[in-house]
């Protein structure tokens, strides 16, 4: 971070290594979180939605249930749609 912006307008997951990048992404789908095979979560794709740093957090909380093995996908998913529900339209666009 640099004062109140970010450098790179990603976040990248620290999971263990590239070899499992394909088995995170994975996961995280089946929950409708997509991320690439790097696990890069791009700020400027939930940016362009609107959504503010309460948001951000909840996105974060849903990505830790699923990668520390919480077993029901319907909370996670709950998160999830209550996210998209909340921001249905890009409001920022280049």
């Amino acid at each position: 971070m640099w004062g109140d912006f970010t450098q790179s307008h990603q976040v990248f997951l620290n999971y263990g290594g590239w070899e499992k990048g394909s088995d995170v992404r994975d996961k995280l789908e089946e929950v409708r979180i997509i991320v690439d095979a790097g696990v890069r979560v791009g700020l400027n794709e939930v940016t362009r939605r609107g959504y503010d740093e309460v948001d951000i957090e909840s996105l974060a909380h849903a990505i830790a249930l699923k990668l520390k093995g919480h077993e029901a996908n319907t909370d996670i998913l709950k998160i999830v749609d209550e996210l998209v529900e909340k921001h249905p339209r890009i409001h920022y666009t280049l």
